[in-house]
């Protein structure tokens, strides 16, 4: 039996919050074929070396640059600040952050923005000094790099293969060890390469220690290209596979998968589920690949599947969330289809409430069609558990919106976004600013538009319009009135420049964070921001009918306390022999709130405890039983909440919007 070792990707710009889709169905399809997969974790194992394994390696490479490099990387303010502290502090600094993410699992500190983007930078950070040994200098040395031979040598595998979703120099350093080493095939595949050009990828094969490159969806062309070089056999006629032979760069045809049900389920058995971004699990799933309506100007996503629309079949999508559900004991998912087009949006919700899957919260993309400007339908999907629809809206502007050929209606995207609010949907809304000839008085409507809908919208996501290099607009530059450059660069004719767009966009995140654009409701008053993946999931958990403010009239669930969870935001300090609370500043916050509460609380024992235990994992009952023996203990608690939380944003999660067991 063939032994494949399989490198999960690292992202070098954020850290991610679920496993990798493509690569666990890789595992699968591998398996089936009979072919023994080993997977060797990426960023989970990345965090962990760099922040708790490696520090002193770490600190070294740091503070061995030279002025010069710092200047390039932009790092020269972190190492002042790192040397000024000492690397005791160093150390425990990078310890506590990673304890507090991947060990305490609530959902205090996932809301910690504060905590959350320092945590993320310094993860970026970390990866550019990586990166810029690994191109400038030697990479022989490096931990990190070493460790990861060890691992796949340990393995003694036959073929190594590296799922990317873009080249970068850590899985090249790694390449470059393993051709020095050993000599076994090494395979390169991912999201990324259905866009590369023809002299791209004769260049990946011939400057990136690679000996095969599988293009788009491996499933299929990954165990064949095995069984063919264990047989001693040329790949020849492998769809998807690009090889060399001597001097000679070698095509075959692409060819996308044509029934999805034959896949097999995607495994995650290998994959560190709980050492991810998240409070909860989360995993990734596909219902279709391709978008059924595909002329979006702006897109070129159908490069991911050839232009093809495949979808799975509903009874498969079903018994793939149920068996997902079951054998990793997993709630929270996300689809990872480019279109969710309303009549399926129906079938399988009727499925999935008929088997009737108990706890599970799905958010997934979708376009405003007008077949979603139906309440039965969100009502139905509610149902079967479709907790937040992350819409493309992109303008709130009719004329921009029919120059991006988006398809979509102002007047029918109003009607949506309030149905779906009343039938329990979160509303995520992506918009983008200076498509080519968007006026900026056209941007300013889709500003006032979401000011007129905030209290439909829960989240909303904005950035400046990027050229997409496979895109209509840039296959027909001089059709929109753009002109690139050479350094992939535009200008415009008319409307908003790149430079405009992006200073609009600065703009009105800066107005957001200020409070002058206020996109709230009743409920959570929540906005996304750039690193606005980590709010997905905590909409997913703070449903609408699951959670409530805590407001000054009264402690809700007075009658019922083990069937909330409080949830107060900020942090416990030791000072001496007291104890401080340090509610959480808004200012860096998921929450825009009007209030602004004060710097420290002092707390006595009770309140103390109390405090620590209000993080969204505890019931009020469990944290009443848990005090220490007082007479009136119960009500001391509760007022005690009360008076904390009225001084600072806190929700209550009722219900099942919370997992009753929490893991270790």
């Amino acid at each position: 039996m063939s032994t494949l070792v399989l490198i999960e990707p690292v992202s070098p710009k954020a850290i991610l919050d679920c496993p990798p889709l493509g690569c666990a169905m890789l595992v699968a399809a591998c398996r089936r074929q009979g072919i023994r997969t080993v997977v060797v974790k990426g960023q989970t194992g990345f965090i962990k070396e760099m922040f708790v394994r490696d520090q002193a390696g770490l600190w070294g490479l740091i503070n061995d640059l030279k002025e010069s490099d710092l200047d390039k990387i932009g790092i020269g303010g972190y190492r002042q600040e790192i040397r000024k502290n000492g690397f005791s502090f160093f150390r425990k600094e990078l310890k506590d952050l990673y304890w507090y993410f991947f060990r305490q699992k609530n959902l205090r500190s996932y809301c910690d923005t504060f905590s959350t983007n320092k945590f993320v930078n310094l993860y970026v950070i970390f990866m550019s000094v990586l990166a810029y040994y690994i191109e400038q200098k030697e990479c022989d040395g490096l931990g990190l790099i070493d460790n990861y031979l060890k691992e796949i040598i340990k393995a003694n595998p036959d073929y190594v293969g590296f799922s990317l979703d873009e080249p970068e120099p850590f899985s090249f350093a790694i390449r470059k060890r393993l051709k020095e080493k050993i000599r076994i095939p090494l395979i390169i595949g991912g999201s990324f390469t259905p866009f590369l050009g023809a002299g791209q990828i004769k260049g990946v094969l011939k400057n990136e220690f690679a000996d095969y490159l599988v293009i788009g969806p491996g499933e299929l062309a990954l165990p064949a290209l095995i069984k063919r070089l264990d047989a001693g056999k040329s790949p020849a006629g492998i769809p998807n596979v690009f090889y060399k032979e001597k001097s000679r760069i070698k095509e075959n045809p692409l060819k996308e998968v044509v029934d999805l049900d034959n896949l097999a389920c995607p495994d995650f058995s290998q994959f560190d589920l709980d050492g991810y971004l998240s409070p909860q699990r989360l995993l990734p799933l596909q219902t279709a690949r391709g978008c059924s309506w595909k002329k979006c100007a702006f897109c070129d996503y159908h490069r991911n599947t050839f232009g093809t629309l495949r979808m799975f079949s509903i009874k498969k999508t079903a018994e793939t969330i149920a068996y997902l559900q079951d054998r990793y004991q997993c709630r929270n998912f996300t689809f990872h289809d480019d279109d969710f087009p309303p009549a399926r949006a129906r079938q399988l919700s009727r499925e999935l409430i008929s088997r009737k899957l108990k706890g599970a919260n799905f958010y997934q993309f979708a376009r405003f069609d007008r077949g979603f400007d139906d309440s039965h339908t969100l009502r139905l999907m509610r149902r079967a558990g479709f907790a937040l629809i992350k819409w493309g809206m992109e303008s709130g502007s009719q004329r921009v919106l029919d120059l991006m050929k988006k398809g979509t209606q102002v007047e029918v995207t109003s009607r949506i976004l309030k149905k779906s609010h009343h039938a329990g949907i979160l509303n995520h809304c992506m918009v983008f600013f200076g498509f080519p000839g968007e006026t900026r008085k056209e941007a300013w409507k889709t500003v006032d538009f979401l000011k007129d809908h905030a209290e439909y919208i829960d989240s909303v996501e904005f950035k400046p319009f990027a050229l997409s290099a496979y895109s209509c607009v840039a296959s027909d530059p001089r059709r929109f009135g753009v002109v690139v450059k050479k350094d992939n660069g535009y200008t415009l004719q008319k409307g908003l420049s790149q430079r405009e767009a992006e200073d609009f966009t600065q703009a009105l995140r800066r107005g957001v964070d200020l409070g002058t654009l206020q996109i709230f409701n009743n409920r959570l008053r929540l906005i996304a921001d750039q690193k606005g993946y980590q709010h997905f999931l905590l909409q997913i958990l703070l449903k609408k009918n699951s959670v409530s403010l805590l407001g000054s009239s009264g402690y809700p669930g007075r009658d019922n306390p083990g069937g909330i969870y409080p949830l107060a935001l900020g942090g416990l300090k030791k000072n001496r022999d007291a104890a401080i609370y340090l509610p959480q500043d808004i200012t860096h916050s998921l929450f825009i709130n009007m209030l602004r509460p004060p710097e420290k609380i002092i707390l006595d024992k009770l309140q103390e405890h109390v405090a620590g235990l209000s993080n969204g994992n505890h019931t009020l009952r469990e944290i009443i039983s848990s005090a220490s023996a007082c007479r009136g203990r119960a009500e001391k608690i509760t007022g005690f909440l009360k008076e904390l939380l009225r001084h600072n944003f806190a929700l209550i999660l009722t219900g099942d919007s919370h997992e009753r067991k929490r893991r270790a």
